[in-house]
């Protein structure tokens, strides 16, 4: 499976869209009912994990590049590959995956 090439421009579309998406919409709700510093550092924390998780899908999907011998894995390639690698109750949800 080929995957496309996006363009950085794209990409960083595409982190925005999915980093804020509808939430920026709750977001005064969730200060107003937090407080200014609880809704500060729990925004500054979520915001913290979801790099780190992001991180950890580019590492893995490196990974899996270089142990299929593969240039580039889309995402749902990425995770398919990645169910067949893992726990052996987990490979058989390898093919909804994509």
């Amino acid at each position: 499976m080929l995957a496309y090439l996006s363009s950085n421009l794209e990409t960083l579309t595409h982190l925005l869209k999915s980093s804020i998406g509808t939430g920026i919409l709750a977001m005064p709700k969730a200060f107003l009912n937090a407080g200014l510093l609880v809704g500060f550092i729990g925004t500054v924390l979520i915001g913290l994990l979801c790099t780190y998780c992001l991180h950890v899908l580019v590492r893995s999907q490196y990974a899996l590049c270089k142990r299929f011998n593969v240039p580039l894995l889309s995402l749902p390639e990425t995770m398919r590959r990645a169910l067949l690698m893992g726990p052996t109750w987990l490979r058989p949800m390898a093919n909804a995956s994509a």
